[in-house]
């Protein structure tokens, strides 16, 4: 039944696909199909080998877009295959159909944007000292389903975007957009948001965005720490206020989350709050960035309780041009230092420091980077402040974990791009080994992974990938194949 259910729907692709090419050519814009086939192979007991596939068809038309995927779970050679249902989403663009600013999804598609701030509040645990922040508010969206969105209930998104404004005269600021969204889906959760951004003179932009949701959150059954934590399961308000102040030299960034108590009554309100914050000179720039929580009783939209109380990171980062514009070169140094609850229920103050940086020319990019994680500084910022660091040398580098990677890419016919990357974890003495081998083609792709723990200088795995795919394009269709090989050796 899953299989004609399936054969079906292609084939219904398929239709709108040919009915569109030749009919309504203006209409009918591409038709991508990717198919993918992985296989992997354990050397201590071949009979589990296993293999998997996965399709995926994406139709383009004017004012229309539509996307279906399915896969068949890991099976072992001999086993009869079984594909999951298909996952399905579609847009319907007004703007395009009738010149109106509204779009509209639907289909098994997730909430995104600023709603992912109400499960992760925190600033981002990424170790790489060249990174970027957004430069506006986010908003409210949705996304279309991937190989395992047959798991989400059915769903509705839209999307109203004002872009045009009249110029009110003696007033300084001017309206850039106006955005109104909202979703819900078959489970009764709900959200919707709004997005405000105007400019002013001097290349200065403001952008507001408000989003409100209500989730259907538990922690029945769920262990915290080494204590049980139990409220009855219920809908909860989550809300989101962000505003963003950017020009051509600074940056700033702020988020409000606001969380509806859930195992403290008296307390209607738990809140969550970051403020991020870039100065940019010539060849030069210096990010700036807290985040604080109202108190570590806090459940997110996931259910999970949040565990980080606090956080400070600063990343200055620098540009340098070689004489004659030969090269670029680019360094960054971070620093994240974070109060985080442990899985004993104590509050320790951790922090990660990495350094980073690339080498560009016309031919080449060339990346380093060194981090060390984990390093222990003692109990809060409080402590710090008061009583300075506690910890000595030793304690403090005792559950490090130091990792280093290097990346070349040559800007060749085929691009071939290595990476490596080492990393070992002091307390536990566990070593990790990367390393992989990348070539694109205009129309295909190689590469080659390998993948080596150990613990004690005795290794415990190493795995070995080779995936490929290949691109066919033929007027208005794309077809990509890929395939994928795994060995585990131990």
């Amino acid at each position: 039944m899953r299989k004609n259910h399936t054969c079906f729907i292609a084939a219904f692709f398929l239709f709108l696909c040919r009915f569109s090419a030749e009919d309504n050519p203006g209409i009918f814009r591409q038709l991508c199909i990717k198919e993918s086939f992985t296989t992997a192979f354990l050397q201590e007991d071949m009979e589990k080998s296993s293999w998997s596939t996965a399709s995926e068809a994406s139709l383009f038309l004017n004012g229309f877009s539509g996307k279906i995927a399915w896969k068949t779970d890991a099976l072992q050679y001999g086993e009869t295959p079984e594909a999951n249902p298909p996952a399905w989403g579609a847009e319907i663009n007004g703007r395009e159909l009738l010149n109106f600013p509204l779009t509209i999804r639907f289909g098994q598609i997730s909430c995104a944007g600023s709603a992912s701030c109400f499960s992760s509040p925190a600033l981002s645990q990424g170790t790489s000292a060249l990174g970027s922040t957004s430069r506006s508010a986010a908003v409210l969206s949705a996304s279309m389903p991937g190989y395992s969105g047959w798991q989400r209930p059915l769903g509705a998104f839209a999307s109203l975007s004002l872009t045009k404004f009249p110029k009110v005269r003696h007033f300084p600021l001017n309206i850039r957009q106006l955005q109104l969204n909202s979703f819900i889906d078959a489970e009764e959760k709900c959200a919707a948001g709004a997005l405000l951004s105007f400019s002013a003179p001097g290349d200065n932009r403001f952008s507001f965005s408000y989003t409100a949701a209500r989730f259907l959150i538990s922690s029945e059954n769920t262990q915290w720490m080494n204590e049980a934590v139990y409220f009855p399961e219920n809908w909860y308000l989550f809300q989101n206020l962000q505003g963003v102040f950017a020009n051509r030299h600074f940056f700033s960034k702020f988020s409000l989350n606001l969380y509806q108590s859930a195992i403290n009554p008296q307390c209607r309100q738990e809140y969550s709050f970051s403020w991020e914050n870039s100065l940019f000179l010539k060849g030069f720039s210096l990010n700036v960035s807290a985040f604080c929580a109202s108190s570590p009783e806090i459940f997110t939209s996931s259910g999970k309780r949040l565990t980080v109380v606090e956080q400070l990171r600063i990343n200055p980062q620098a540009t340098f041009y070689l004489p004659g514009n030969l090269a670029k070169m680019k360094a960054g140094f971070l620093v994240l230092a974070e109060e985080k609850i442990q899985t004993d229920g104590e509050t320790r103050l951790l922090a990660k420091a990495s350094y980073s940086s690339e080498l560009r020319t016309r031919k080449s990019c060339t990346r380093i980077q060194f981090s060390a994680s984990g390093i222990k500084l003692g109990g809060s910022f409080y402590d710090i402040l008061r009583e300075g660091f506690s910890c000595t040398r030793t304690e403090a580098l005792e559950g490090t974990v130091f990792c280093l990677s290097a990346s070349n890419s040559l800007f060749m016919t085929f691009r071939p791009s290595l990476n490596l990357s080492y990393s070992y974890a002091k307390e536990s003495q566990k070593s990790a080994y990367r390393a992989s081998l990348r070539l694109n083609f205009p129309r295909a792709a190689v590469s080659a992974s390998f993948y080596l723990n150990s613990k004690e200088e005795q290794v415990k795995s190493s795995r070995a990938e080779i995936k490929a795919s290949y691109k066919i394009t033929k007027k208005k269709l794309l077809f990509t194949a890929a395939f994928g090989i795994k060995y585990d050796f131990m």
